[in-house]
């Protein structure tokens, strides 16, 4: 594809918006009451109630959270915190399907996105619209709902984000770099194939990190390197049927996700040794890099984050760098493959 510095500078804002959409979700999780207070803002849609009695008579007349006495008590400045960031993120959805469909049919009709481009352009749009719907989805789960049937769903989103985070940030390096190189050598193939290891490893560490957040399940071990005073926790298999258990159980979520990411950490310096021993463009080896340092940065938070039991803007900060370390990622791939 040409240069063309309009069109990757758009492609960075829709990404940037799906990372704000992801930051929000994470500061609406960490509320004590949110799995009482989701499905009533899916019911009143865009104006959740904003005085204590009327919070209570939602929750009351709503079928999902009959169980709200059940629910911890809230301040009523929890309450409109949880509203506030509530439309928020119901704003910057819509913004995004705007700051998407807007531009593409400004660029097509310009002659900035050319006819056999519009498939990848397409395929992006189906991954704005379903984060959109799973969104819908997801917060239609209630405190009734099983709990492998919420999981399944915030996975579903997340995965739909992250899905749409990696074809905007592709495409848009691919308009910021531009045609490859003739005169630069392409890369071997082990290189490639590290990088895109790399990538889908942290993808699904990422994931991994979602369950956990959406089950809290942070807290269920407040010391490195053990779990309940053992290496390998009791009870990490204890749920029945055992498929459930890597998805559902608190202490299997948890359990994985703390090891899981050394394995991250071994494919990143896989890379960086692979590019350190042929000629490749100068930005794929300081990214490769890169990525393994912040690998090593993000396992340090993680470490914090369960000792210091969960502070949320440590959370916050954790997620942001893992968006960050798959936007490095990405661009090694991408150099890889384009350079």
């Amino acid at each position: 594809m040409n240069r063309n510095s309009a069109v990757a500078l758009w492609l960075f804002v829709v990404g940037m918006l799906v990372v704000v959409m992801a930051a929000l979700g994470s500061w609406i999780r960490q509320v004590p009451a949110e799995p009482f207070l989701r499905p009533v803002c899916t019911a009143v849609r865009i104006w959740p109630p904003w005085s204590r009695d009327a919070w209570q008579h939602a929750l009351e007349s709503d079928p999902q959270s009959h169980a709200a006495g059940d629910a911890p008590a809230l301040s009523p400045s929890d309450l409109r915190r949880y509203c506030a960031l509530w439309r928020a993120r119901k704003m910057v959805g819509a913004g995004l399907c705007l700051v998407y469909f807007g531009p593409l049919l400004l660029f097509y009709r310009n002659g900035a996105i050319l006819r056999h481009r519009l498939p990848a352009f397409s395929a992006a749009g189906f991954l704005v619209l379903l984060h959109s719907g799973s969104l819908w989805f997801k917060a239609n789960t209630g405190v009734t709902t099983p709990i492998h049937a919420a999981q399944l769903r915030s996975a579903f989103h997340f995965v739909s984000a992250l899905g749409l985070l990696a074809v905007s940030l592709w495409m848009a390096y691919g308009y910021f770099y531009g045609q490859p190189d003739p005169i630069q050598p392409r890369t071997s193939a082990s290189l490639r194939r590290a990088s895109v290891l790399f990538v889908i490893l942290h993808a699904l560490q990422m994931t991994s990190g979602n369950l956990m957040a959406s089950l809290r399940a942070g807290s269920v071990a407040d010391s490195f390197p053990f779990m309940l005073g053992r290496l390998i926790p009791p009870g990490i298999w204890s749920y029945y049927p055992s498929v459930w258990n890597p998805l559902a159980n608190p202490l299997m979520v948890h359990f994985q996700h703390r090891w899981s990411g050394f394995v991250v950490l071994l494919a990143a310096w896989v890379q960086v040794r692979r590019s350190r021993m042929e000629l490749v463009p100068g930005c794929l080896g300081a990214t490769a890099t890169a990525s393994a340092y912040l690998i090593l940065a993000q396992i340090a938070l993680g470490i914090a984050l369960v000792t210091l039991d969960v502070p949320a803007w440590l959370s916050s900060v954790h997620l942001l760098t893992a968006m960050i370390i798959l936007a490095t990622g990405l661009l090694s791939c991408h150099r890889a493959f384009r350079a």
